[in-house]
């Protein structure tokens, strides 16, 4: 497990720091007698495609797990570093892995945080439907604790099988590149597929319009809501505050006047959604010192503009009361200062009972929506882990 708890200053406090940060701390540990220069943690993805010709192999299994074996030495097609990475070694990486800039991705907060869903059995396949890659579906009812089904179907081959749970090297498994049997096993497919409710569903920059629409239902849903910004919400900034902060980042006409209507947008939807319910907004709370770290930026994923436009700590300052203030005048709106921020790229929406928005900043802009009981009851009850710097 990547968290580890940590013992509590405060009684009922929980708090956690990350495996990976205890070994950068401890590493001298680890290398004696070396003089550790830096440590940061990387993550790298691979090229997965299978080369293997079905129709010459002989042995379509013993083909498929030799090419599996080979992927482990993939080219390398992404590289996700920590934002704060050292020059050196970014430098090295680049170099040994042979990878283009353009390739290299600066994550601003920890790595990969998909493991957090790893409670909820979930996490062969959560990294998988981040990444915005893959639909992903589930059958609604009664799932069974004795027997496991699957069903894998390419354009070339289709592979099923079945075991008792717990037992699966006793299990029976099919693979089959015959035309009309992958075709029977994809028909087959199809069926479970219209009995299928979908597990998320995934918006890019070219669903900028279908995205918007459902962000208005969803507003006219009545239900609690929780927020978990790694910005200050733009609902609550004053358009002279938002005109100056674009000015000084020398903006274009016509992407001012996207942000500037996205800001309209959003105060609208928010005075509809705490007319009659509950929001509360946890935003990140920074000193001076950590502000001239990380600089914040404006959250504008909702119109997938990827390009940051930071504020001053000034402006900080100023959108940070603004936000104090309309929780003041709107009743049904709470703030909460939080002052460990583990996300810098992330913000969750929670609607309670209904659905979860997990949205990416940049590298990509994305946004999931997720619907499936299991998946939304642990953004409810999630609590945010704590990062600590060096």
């Amino acid at each position: 497990n990547r968290l580890v708890r940590i013992p509590e200053k405060k009684e009922g406090e929980r708090v956690f720091v990350l495996l990976e940060q205890i070994i950068e701390r401890n590493i001298q540990q680890l290398f004696l007698n070396y003089d550790v220069i830096c440590a940061y943690p990387y993550r790298i993805m691979r090229n997965a495609d299978l080369t293997s010709d079905e129709d010459e192999a002989e042995d379509l299994l013993k083909e498929i797990q030799k090419q599996l074996k080979m992927r482990q030495w993939g080219e390398v097609i992404r590289l996700e570093v920590e934002e704060r990475i050292d020059k050196r070694l970014l430098s090295f990486l680049e170099e040994e892995l042979h990878i283009a800039k353009e390739d290299i991705y600066k994550i601003p907060g920890a790595l990969d945080l998909t493991f957090l869903m790893k409670m909820y059995g979930l996490e062969g396949w959560i990294p998988l439907y981040m990444t915005g890659q893959v639909a992903p579906y589930y059958l609604k009812g009664k799932v069974s604790n004795v027997y496991c089904h699957f069903l894998y179907v390419s354009g070339a081959a289709a592979l099923c099988g079945e075991a008792v749970r717990g037992f699966h090297d006793e299990g029976q498994y099919y693979l089959t590149n015959k035309s009309e049997e992958v075709n029977y096993y994809r028909k087959r497919a199809d069926r479970l597929l219209e009995k299928a409710q979908p597990l998320m569903q995934i918006y890019r920059a070219e669903n900028e319009k279908s995205y918007a629409a459902f962000r208005q239902q969803d507003a006219e849903v009545s239900g609690s809501r929780r927020h978990i910004f790694s910005s200050l919400p733009l609902y609550t900034m004053s358009d002279e505050l938002s005109c100056r902060l674009l000015k000084r980042h020398g903006i274009e006409k016509e992407n001012a006047e996207r942000i500037m209507v996205l800001q309209a947008t959003q105060k609208e939807l928010m005075e509809q959604m705490v007319k009659d319910n509950t929001v509360v907004d946890e935003v990140p709370f920074l000193s001076e010192e950590e502000f001239a770290k990380y600089p914040m930026s404006l959250s504008l994923s909702d119109i997938f503009y990827e390009e940051e436009l930071t504020y001053t700590y000034e402006e900080y300052l100023q959108h940070l009361d603004m936000t104090k203030a309309f929780a003041i005048t709107h009743a049904n709106y709470t703030v909460k200062l939080e002052e460990n921020h583990a996300f810098r790229n992330i913000q969750i929406r929670i609607h309670e009972g209904k659905c979860v928005i997990v949205s990416k900043n940049k590298a990509p802009a994305i946004h999931f929506v997720i619907r499936h009981p299991l998946m939304r009851k642990a953004f409810e009850n999630f609590v945010v882990p704590m990062v600590e710097e060096k």
